[in-house]
């Protein structure tokens, strides 16, 4: 399975904090990861964010890889429904045009706000393939099969 991902960072002036919160090195050296923002936050206008940094990074990662993102970052898998993910990244190197289904994966105190939104990519020869998946036919109920599992490997209670 791989997982296109749309990653913000969201950190109160301090780079040690934000390159805590960024992709893993090894994985950003290897060219997995694209920045696609940076600067100053302005994710809340309600808020004074000022001092406050921002980027966004992309990529589309095996399931080893989507570990290691979790156990760094500290992010969890969120039952909360989404509208889904805008260009997400895709298995085959080219971003989705419309709207994918994602889940949202949170992390949040007072030095940082992380989001990602994962949209999962079953693949038929993934031996983590969810039992009672039908792969020709991804509709909506397949979608909650692989949130199901999505939740119960990297939710708050996994």
């Amino acid at each position: 399975m791989q997982f296109g991902i749309i990653y913000s960072i969201e950190v109160y002036k301090s780079e040690v904090v934000l390159e805590n919160c960024r992709p893993p090195a090894e994985q950003r050296k290897e060219g997995l990861w694209e920045q696609t923002e940076k600067g100053d936050s302005e994710y809340n206008a309600t808020l004074d964010t000022t001092g406050w940094l921002h980027e966004k990074w992309c990529a589309c990662l095996t399931l080893e890889q989507m570990d290691e993102l979790v156990k760094r970052t500290d992010i969890v898998a969120d039952s909360t429904e989404t509208m889904g993910s805008l260009g997400a990244p895709q298995p085959d190197g080219t971003t989705s045009w419309g709207c994918s289904p994602a889940v949202s994966f949170q992390y949040y105190d007072n030095d940082c706000d992380l989001n990602a939104y994962v949209t999962p990519y079953p693949e038929a020869d993934d031996p983590q393939v969810i039992e009672g998946l039908d792969l020709e036919n991804l509709d909506g109920d397949a979608f909650q099969l692989v949130k199901e599992w999505m939740l119960d490997r990297w939710g708050r209670d996994a």
